[in-house]
């Protein structure tokens, strides 16, 4: 799940950001960032948030995480759900006599 420098991370904070009436500048105001370019980044997908930054923008536009990274939780349901049947099959084969 680690990225890697061609790794894209597809989000909807641009199309939030426009529905909100937010310019770049005023959205990297709100989530405390020094420049615009971190957010320009994270728009573009090229970058993945932080836990803190994703909450930030969790609150900033009144929708889950999910909503906002969608192919990403996707993913990441997927892999989680995945990992957890092999780990109960490995426990139910170790219980067997």
């Amino acid at each position: 799940m680690e990225g890697t420098s061609s790794t894209r991370y597809p989000n909807k904070i641009r199309q939030l950001r426009m529905e909100s009436g937010l310019t770049q500048q005023e959205l990297a105001f709100v989530l405390d960032y020094e420049s615009v370019s971190s957010l320009s980044h994270l728009e573009a997908g090229r970058k993945l948030p932080t836990l803190e930054t994703a909450l930030k923008l969790e609150v900033a536009f009144q929708r889950l995480v999910p909503d906002i990274f969608p192919e990403l939780y996707e993913r990441v349901r997927d892999l989680v759900g995945k990992r957890r049947v092999e780990l109960f099959q490995r426990k139910a084969e170790r219980r067997k006599p």
